[in-house]
């Protein structure tokens, strides 16, 4: 190959990789660069196989996933598995797909290996249970065996651990010799679940050996061992060279958090994402928040009990972090503590913040809010009823160009969400204050509130704010919602600015009849469905993952 063809080609390679990977997560479309030609082929397998429990979200296909890499066992293992009358076909595999794999999860395989055991083999019934579990046992440990020894190295390693699992996949040092070199370029571990002295030996184990992870999460539960295990946390997060995202569940009593914020405060200078849930010792994270020059995200989920008197003494930081733009304060109940916490974190930011999420506000923070932060471009509320006159005050002098907005009824019940599923008894005049002060800048708006349908229909007929994008996250269950549509439709060609509709499908009935979807279709370009389920944007939910796909959808 000449010199000229040599760096043509080396060209076209690194352009097609770059594209490929920013189409990594699109399986539809990767499927469809397989059949381009060789070089495309070669180049789209290891994204398809670099996370294929991920990418393919079908869990009953996973079960193929698990067949393919059954058929690159050896035939010693395989002998084995067919010994326990599991007739498996063996598939053709012209590459060795393990080697992809840079996403190692446990729970991905034990619920593959569940899937794969509940309808394979030939056993009788009274053998059933004691068979399974020893099937399940066996494939768990051949595929963590291969997946360890043929990787060329895994950059993502998750670890689930439920007090009822069986514990069926767990990597050890003594057991997988080759587990260093498949470490060696590890840059996320996520950790999550009860503690167990394998899982206090992992994590020694890692900080003994490992000094590449760039992003650290560990959720615990809380122990009574809290004191073993913050050592061994700590020291983990001490020996990494430069940790930039940290997530930690505040499992420990205060009077031993000095060991990890600590810790978290030696990775100080390299930090630009933090999340914090349970929080009771706020002390202990301003004084490392200090430090952290890089910060850019700042998450605070589930606020525990915190100190009156210590808040008191706090109220007023002295410090400000120019670096913070997206705080985000959640899943916490609107008494006197938490909203003096949430008061104060808001304190230690700048006009440099751009993305704000606060469950429950005050009028101060309202008014804190429309005077210390005219840079906002995304906002997230969520408020009372009777809070929404405050928040119209404020609301139409910011140039934001996104906002959701979640509205619970009766403030005296002080439920965190709408657990009700009730419709805001609106006046005409609060409609009318809330229409006139959505923002002139607004592109996207999340509308996580229910309205009657008098009221869903005056709101959008007296809305002038040309939207591009509209998301429906809040509706009343079994009703045929085809007039929200409609209210939509006129909305769209009025303003002729309307690009998406997304709206919730978390249940089992049907939003909107076909007939009225396609009649949007014709108006609005594009209409997607999400599938949240019932409080999962507060609960189970990651909040990373809902944040990102707002990112996409405000792009």
């Amino acid at each position: 190959m000449t010199t000229n063809n040599y760096l043509q080609s080396f060209v076209f390679n690194n352009c097609l990789n770059l594209i490929l990977d920013y189409l990594k997560d699109k399986k539809e479309i990767l499927f469809s660069c397989l059949l381009v030609n060789r070089l495309f082929c070669q180049h789209v397998i290891p994204y398809l196989w670099s996370s294929p429990f991920d990418l393919e979200t079908n869990p009953d296909k996973h079960k193929l996933i698990l067949r393919t890499y059954i058929s690159c066992l050896c035939e010693e293992e395989q002998q084995q598995l067919i010994n326990f009358q599991i007739e498996h076909e063996i598939l053709s595999t012209p590459r060795d797909y393990p080697k992809y794999l840079k996403k190692f999860s446990n729970q991905h395989i034990q619920d593959a290996v569940e899937k794969f055991t509940s309808t394979e083999g030939k056993v009788e019934q009274t053998d059933m249970t004691n068979t399974k579990h020893k099937i399940s046992k066996l494939l768990c440990k051949f595929m963590t065996n291969l997946l360890i020894n043929r990787t060329k190295g895994f950059t993502y390693v998750e670890i689930i651990r439920n007090s009822s699992d069986l514990n069926l996949v767990d990597i050890d040092y003594t057991i997988f010799p080759r587990l260093s070199q498949a470490l060696s370029r590890l840059e996320v571990f996520e950790f999550s679940g009860v503690f167990s002295q394998e899982i206090f030996q992992l994590f020694k184990d890692f900080a003994q050996h490992l000094n590449t992870i760039e992003n650290l999460s560990i959720l615990l539960q809380p122990q009574d061992e809290a004191l073993e295990i913050s050592r061994a946390i700590a020291k983990l997060i001490r020996s990494q060279t430069k940790l930039t995202s940290f997530t930690i569940t505040q499992y420990w009593d205060n009077d031993i958090s000095s060991e990890i914020y600590s810790a978290i405060n030696s990775q100080s200078n390299y930090l630009n994402y933090l999340r914090i849930e349970g929080l009771s010792d706020v002390q202990q994270l301003l004084t490392v928040l200090q430090n952290c020059n890089n910060l850019e995200t700042l998450q605070l989920w589930e606020l525990g009990e915190i100190d009156n008197d210590s808040l008191f003494h706090l109220r007023y930081p002295g410090f400000r972090i120019e670096s913070i733009k997206y705080l985000y304060c959640d899943g916490y109940y609107p008494n006197n503590s938490t909203l003096t916490t949430v008061e104060l974190f808001l304190r230690i930011c700048s006009q440099n913040l751009r993305m704000l999420w606060l469950g429950h506000v005050t009028k101060e923070i309202f008014q804190d809010i429309g005077e210390y932060f005219p840079n906002l471009n995304y906002l997230s509320l969520k408020i009372y009823e009777e809070e929404l006159l405050d928040l119209t005050k404020f609301l139409s002098s910011m140039p934001l160009e996104n906002l959701m907005l979640s509205i619970i009824p009766n403030l005296r019940d002080n439920n965190l969400f709408n657990i009700n599923n009730t419709a805001l008894g609106f006046t005409t005049s609060s409609i009318m204050k809330l229409v006139k002060a959505i923002p002139i800048t607004l592109r996207y708006f999340g509308i996580d509130f229910i309205m009657n349908r008098q009221d869903f229909k005056f709101f959008f007929d007296n809305l002038r704010v040309p939207l591009n994008q509209l998301a429906i996250l809040a509706i009343l269950e079994n009703l045929n919602h085809d007039y929200m549509l409609m209210a939509v439709i006129d909305y769209a060609k009025r303003v002729e600015s309307l690009k998406e509709l997304i709206y919730d499908q978390s249940y089992d009935h049907i939003n909107f009849s076909e007939e009225m979807l396609e009649k949007a279709r014709t108006v609005i370009p594009k209409i997607s469905v999400i599938k949240r389920g019932k409080l999962s944007i507060y609960s189970k939910f990651k909040i990373n993952d809902w944040i990102k796909y707002l990112n996409l959808l405000i792009k």
